[in-house]
């Protein structure tokens, strides 16, 4: 039984290994596919900048250089979208069967059914689903200005900053990642925990044979013979487990095409298993130098404990394993809790998946006025045209623009535009912002009627309706004197600046003739503007109570302009094709010239989250296994505590004596050292988590000290009354 025991705490080492090193080998190369060795490339555009100017100087600079440039897109927690100038040139990207991709097809790290895919690559494990296009295809998700060139050579940076610096000001800095980085700490943590059981089984089994041991040496055996003795009985089931984890090794390479890891995954085996050996073997000979140097006292022919203090020794040993394992589990809840509150505070993020932004660009033709009303018809036909096919979202927030460049003190744009709270709550400049009756179904208003405020909704020509918070109501006449004042100004006075100059007929309508038809709505209600930059920087970037005007349809179509370039989304459930289907309707209003890409909302938080949920993942695959190889180790421990007590505790058991009398020693211990494990655990977090813990690892230990002591004692009774060895 304590080789088998010996063997079960060298399978829990060699294994804790294995899967922190494993784990760390995933993260690591899976990072290296799309940041190994790479650098980072920042541009701010200059206006006149077009999207044809940036994809064609990238591309023709990655094939003058054999290098790759490529910009990432999150389109969900696990779904990155890379646009790439020249794969063959990106020695991260292993194709293993297939072509690169053209049009609009791509590869990927992931086997799918799904038409485009034209070749598959090479990459360890993971969540990540990496699928690679030509940048041709970037107007599907938007052009942002950040690439990764995927080489480390600062002569190629100062050559691709002379490229683009016509485009824009550029900034190149390496991509630089610590190791530690891809540490998983509760694996780490239970490589510790199971070296320290690994050490005490080993221990106690050469402790258990000093008789022998002694024995040999009166014999006149060496040390190296009574080592080679020892270790002898486990050189076979070691060969049998090792050969069992190399095989299951070669079934992952095979199954999971890993051929371009072999050489790193059997280096890092082979480590694993060479630590496992040379600590068991070091520990064996440290414990046998200790036997044979302290000579007969060491030895008790009688079968007696191996050593005087066996009882303070278990305490102690005890003591360290039970801190240490709610160490190690209390850090990794905390951890995982941690992870799951940053994770709540993008929860609203998640929503955005497949909303994408509309972005226009356009020159500036301010000086003919009869261009720019032209341009402005042009964009107002095509958001109706997709506000029919696609039900357009459209939220304008600028005055929650962050005009501080401290974030711990924002400072917003309406605060800049009035002077007191009041004129903030109740002016055109303050707190307000513009939606359309499409936003009301993504983020429902309540009325204080308690109904959706959508359903309140009537449109009238010469009506501005606005949802006000019933907190505002006692300024609705103020209220109601400056919107009129803002729509005759939207609909009439700069709809008459373009008539004018187009030589047409002016509006008429007076002031009077418009009204302002208020919807009172329920207090602390939320607004979502779908930009990190907006919105309360400490609310998850949220609007709490602001007069949210209802965009009016019969406005000056320069505002449904302005609106495009930045406050206008859609719904598109065609991954990576989201422009792509726009075309029909860009083509039918003819504003293909003035929108060259669409913009995925789920990118502002994308990188976050999906870091966020990788995280939580691994936290919570190290978690149970932290927990099935601790109950394992919570096993192997009872063992080795009951099997010196055992004769005691049987002979008691035949002289009457109670349950509790017998295993008192051992209930106490465990109690006492429980305790004392939790207080000093608590202390360090100063969390209830840690007191639950505690609870549970005392009633765990009892049922494992009844449990052992009930089956050992059936299993031993016998050897124990022939008077033979256990």
């Amino acid at each position: 039984m304590k080789k088998t025991i010996f063997l079960f705490s060298f399978i829990l080492f060699l294994l804790s290994i294995l899967i922190f090193e494993f784990d760390f080998a995933f993260q690591k190369y899976s990072y290296d596919i799309v940041a190994g060795n790479h650098q980072e490339i920042h541009i701010v555009y200059h206006q006149e900048t077009s999207l044809d100017d940036i994809i064609n100087a990238l591309k023709q600079f990655s094939i003058d250089h054999n290098v790759n440039i490529s910009q990432y897109t999150f389109l969900d927690e696990e779904t990155i979208h890379i646009y790439s100038t020249y794969l063959p040139a990106d020695s991260g990207i292993r194709l293993i069967h297939g072509m690169y991709p053209k049009g609009g097809e791509f590869i990927s790290n992931k086997q799918t059914t799904e038409n485009p895919q034209s070749g598959y690559i090479s990459s360890p494990p993971t969540q990540l689903d990496y699928k690679f296009y030509s940048i041709d295809q970037i107007n599907n998700v938007g052009l942002r200005g950040d690439f990764y060139m995927a080489s480390s050579d600062l002569e190629l940076a100062r050559a691709l900053e002379k490229i683009l610096y016509p485009l824009g000001d550029v900034q190149i800095a390496p991509v630089q990642v610590n190791l530690a980085y891809f540490v998983n700490v509760s694996l780490l943590l239970l490589v510790f925990f199971t070296f320290i059981i690994y050490i005490i089984t080993v221990l106690f089994y050469v402790f258990s044979e000093n008789k022998s041991i002694y024995l040999e040496q009166l014999w006149g055996y060496s040390s190296k013979e009574i080592f080679l003795r020892l270790l002898t009985p486990f050189f076979k089931p070691i060969a049998c487990i090792i050969g069992v984890l190399v095989s299951v090794l070669a079934i992952f390479i095979i199954y999971y095409q890993q051929i371009h890891f072999v050489i790193v995954y059997l280096a890092l085996f082979i480590l694993a298993v060479l630590i496992s050996l040379i600590v068991g073997a070091a520990i064996s000979l440290m414990t046998l130098k200790m036997i044979c140097q302290s000579g007969l006292s060491s030895v008790d022919l009688k079968e007696k404990l191996p050593f005087k203090n066996y009882a303070m020794a278990s305490v102690i040993i005890k003591f360290v394993v039970t801190f240490v394992f709610l160490m190690i589990n209390v850090f990794s809840i905390h951890t995982l809790l941690n992870l799951n509150k940053q994770l709540k505070t993008t929860e609203y993020w998640e929503v955005t998946k497949d909303i994408y932004q509309v972005t226009a660009k356009y020159s500036d033709t301010s000086n003919d006025l009869v261009k720019e009303r032209a341009r402005n018809n042009c964009l107002s036909d095509f958001y109706n045209a997709l506000n029919e096919e696609k039900s357009a979202i459209l939220i304008e927030a600028q005055n929650f623009s962050n005009m501080s460049t401290d974030v711990n003190h924002p400072k917003y744009l309406y605060e800049l535009n009035t002077n007191d709270n009041l004129s903030a709550s109740i002016s055109t400049g303050g707190r307000n912002i513009t939606i359309n009756q499409n936003y009301l179904d993504f983020n429902p208003i309540i009325s204080v009627n308690g109904n959706n405020a959508k359903e309140e909704i009537k449109y009238d020509r010469d009506t501005l309706i606005l949802l006000v918070p019933e907190k505002l109501q006692q300024y609705e006449e103020k209220i109601q004197e400056n919107f009129r004042e803002l729509f005759y100004f939207q609909r009439v006075e700069i709809a008459n600046m373009y008539n004018k100059e187009a030589g047409q007929a002016l509006d008429t309508t007076s002031i009077d003739d418009l009204h302002v038809h208020i919807i009172y709505v329920k207090n602390n209600q939320e607004y979502f503007p779908f930009y990190t930059d907006l919105g309360d920087l400490d609310n998850n970037n949220m609007v709490v109570d602001p007069i949210a005007i209802i965009y009016h349809p019969t406005v000056d179509t320069s505002f449904i302009a302005a609106y495009v370039t930045s406050s206008l989304y859609f719904v598109d459930t065609h991954k990576g094709e989201a422009y792509t289907s726009l075309k029909e309707i860009l083509v039918g209003t003819d504003a293909l010239q003035y929108i060259p890409s669409v913009i995925s909302v789920y990118q502002e938080k994308g990188k976050e989250i999906s870091a966020l949920k990788q995280k939580i993942v691994q936290q919570i695959t190290a978690l149970i296994l932290m927990l099935i190889i601790s109950i394992c180790c919570i096993i192997v421990f009872a063992w080795c505590y009951y099997i010196p007590n055992a004769k005691t505790m049987y002979l008691r058991l035949l002289f009457g004596y109670s349950h509790w009398y017998r295993n008192k020693k051992m209930y106490l211990t465990v109690l006492i050292t429980n305790m004392i494990a939790g207080i000093a655990v608590y202390m360090a977090f100063l969390s209830i988590i840690s007191v639950y813990a505690i609870v549970v690892l005392l009633l765990f230990d009892i049922f494992i000290t009844f449990f052992m002591e009930k089956m050992l004692q059936e299993k031993y009774k016998s050897a124990i009354l022939k008077g033979d060895s256990l």
